[in-house]
């Protein structure tokens, strides 16, 4: 919500580093969105604001409407491919 760029920096790190996000949970989330320099107290208000959850409702009506059943899901062409985790196992 504060920049694409941020984004896609705070979305990369967190992927690279998936171990401490399981092992710490938000408080890494945190740490990395300030050492990013992402307004942190705004990162919260969004987190839990009605835009967010709206994007997430639309996303979980997509997959849905699409027959996804896990992470991460793709449609090519005509044909969806689940690979990974099953929602379940999220």
């Amino acid at each position: 919500m504060q920049g694409p760029s941020l984004a896609f920096h705070f979305e990369q790190t967190l992927f690279h580093n998936q171990k401490e996000v399981s092992e710490t949970g938000e408080a890494y989330l945190y740490a990395v969105a300030n050492r990013l320099g992402v307004d942190v107290e705004q990162m919260k208000i969004d987190m839990n604001g009605e835009v967010v959850a709206r994007m997430i409702l639309d996303d979980q009506e997509i997959a849905t409407a699409h027959g996804l059943k896990g992470t991460p899901s793709f449609i090519i062409g005509s044909e969806t491919v689940t690979a990974g985790v099953s929602v379940h196992g999220v």
